[in-house]
């Protein structure tokens, strides 16, 4: 009796652990794809006041290639697009002179560079955007305290964002062999102004900026399963089980 109990005992607890070794989890499998823009940026020289707020705006258009999902690794779960950027700016005051009679002018020096990527592949259809490196720099020609007169002001800024679909309807959109695309338009902006006291002023931005895109793909493994070792010792276990009634029968 003490046999058989052991026996029935280990075949259980060695069934439960190969079922356990068996069952499917959840899996990640991703790929990307980069790009980046070297310098850029804008220049004004001599501008003149009292006059309107200077400003000038570049876009950067691009994309990025990223693989479809592999159907024969079972089933798509979710997907997410996720970006991963970094810009460096710099924004300067290069030049200037206030009027006559006064020790002290101003001039405003403002950045922003605003970065959207969008994809649509079938009915899976999303955006995603973000404003960065946005600074003001307020400079005193004069050489008071907060004086910028000829220097420069950098900004180093990185930043993640993402597009997530979950819907069976959308999900599905992403399996194949091929790939698709994902579109990014980048935008800097630069406003420079003066104040009345100010005579001329030649200042500047420049941006650098590298990215990434990756998609992430959650699945569920599935296809024919390796029968771990447990499962091999689970039927060795049943056959010394019918093994041992057959000897007492």
């Amino acid at each position: 009796m003490a046999i058989k109990s052991f026996l029935k005992n280990a075949v259980l607890a060695a069934v439960i652990t190969a079922a356990g070794a068996m069952s499917a989890n959840a899996a990640i499998v991703s790929n990307s794809d980069v790009q980046s823009f070297e310098p850029f940026g804008f220049l004004f020289s001599g501008q003149t006041a009292p006059s309107a707020a200077v400003g000038e705006t570049q876009n950067h258009n691009g994309a990025y290639t990223l693989q479809q999902f592999n159907g024969a690794l079972a089933t798509l779960n979710s997907v997410r697009i996720e970006f991963n950027q970094a810009i460096n700016s710099s924004i300067s005051d290069t030049g200037g002179n206030c009027a006559v009679g006064f020790s002290e002018c101003a001039v405003s020096l403002a950045r922003t560079f605003a970065q959207s990527g969008s994809m649509t592949l079938g009915t899976a259809s999303g955006t995603a955007s973000t404003i960065v490196d946005t600074d003001t720099t307020l400079c005193d020609f004069g050489g008071g305290p907060s004086a910028c007169f000829l220097q420069s002001t950098g900004l180093t800024s990185p930043y993640t964002e993402a597009i997530d679909f979950s819907a069976a309807s959308d999900v599905a959109n992403f399996g194949g062999g091929g790939t698709f695309s994902v579109v990014t338009e980048l935008i800097a902006s630069y406003l420079a102004s003066l104040t009345p006291e100010s005579i001329d002023l030649s200042s500047g931005a420049e941006f650098v900026w590298a990215g990434s895109a990756t998609v992430i793909y959650n699945y569920t493994p599935g296809g024919v399963v390796a029968m771990p070792a447990p499962a091999g010792a689970a039927f060795l276990l049943i056959g010394l089980a019918a093994l041992a009634r057959r000897k007492r029968g």
